[in-house]
């Protein structure tokens, strides 16, 4: 596997979210959540510069592996930190990945049936929505249903899950809000939907590891987000990005804030910082 930048080279490394970051994630006419748009033309040329000028690129995501479309392989990264931290693929090979486990799995199914918590499991081999009997996951087209464990497998049958999210609407004064917090941390996102990682998995941990493998210290790092699974991932690096859309937590932390996702604040703060022309 072909290895980046000592921690003494002048090439950066940069980690980009891709939902309201890389990506104008806009709703589909009827509402639902969409994961096919693509990145801008502006947005395509200036990741494609930055590898031209010899830097590396990661796309650092709460998407699992299935959820990266093409339009986003089509960038030409070096590598794809995916479901927050939790899977790490660098030069088109995983190279290390985090799964939950087949008896935790068991256990959040039946609580979450219990306390009748809707929940979107997400992996590399595929996703499935679990629901309430009688219930149907439309929040994401093309996103199965299962009602069971069983039925999660007919449609994901290695069962290999790196996260979840829940529907907030279901989890008020629940049982399984409690259960979670033994093994997992929470991620509050825009939307309906929020993520949750196994303990100790988050996007900072993913770029840490990252950096790790390329031989890169924290120095010339460069992390772009807008959202709370985001913090961790812009406490990694030197220079933490907050897009214009960015919820102020993500400002407040960040060293620079530039535009906002639909203007390409991507493009105009890599010119800012003279990354691209």
């Amino acid at each position: 596997m072909q290895r980046g930048a000592s921690a003494t080279d002048e090439r950066a490394v940069l980690f980009f979210d891709i939902d309201g970051t890389l990506v104008y994630h806009r709703k589909s006419e009827n509402g639902d959540d969409r994961w096919d748009y693509p990145p801008s033309p502006a947005v395509v040329e200036a990741i494609h510069e930055l590898r031209e000028r010899g830097h590396q690129t990661f796309i650092c995501t709460g998407r699992p592996m299935s959820f990266v479309v093409p339009s986003l392989r089509a960038l030409d990264l070096t590598g794809i930190v995916a479901a927050a931290g939790a899977c790490i693929e660098i030069d088109g090979e995983v190279v290390e990945e985090h799964i939950i486990s087949a008896d935790l799995l068991a256990e959040l199914v039946d609580r979450a049936l219990h306390d009748r918590v809707e929940l979107l499991f997400e992996g590399g081999d595929g996703c499935v929505g679990l629901m309430p009997a009688g219930m149907t996951f439309t929040l994401i087209p093309g996103v199965p249903t299962a009602h069971s464990l069983d039925e999660m497998a007919v449609h994901v049958p290695a069962l290999r899950f790196n996260k979840f999210c829940y529907r907030k609407s279901t989890m008020e004064g629940t049982a399984f809000w409690d259960f979670i917090q033994r093994d997992f941390c929470n991620f509050n996102l825009p939307g309906a939907l929020s993520e949750v990682c196994l303990k100790g998995i988050n996007k900072g941990a993913g770029v840490a590891r990252v950096l790790e493998l390329l031989g890169h210290g924290t120095e010339n790092t460069y992390g772009f987000g807008d959202s709370q699974n985001d913090l961790p991932m812009l406490k990694a690096v030197s220079v933490p990005v907050a897009m214009g859309n960015a919820e102020e937590a993500i400002k407040v932390v960040a060293s620079y804030v530039t535009d906002t996702v639909e203007n390409d604040g991507v493009v105009s703060a890599l010119k800012h910082f003279g990354l691209i022309a």
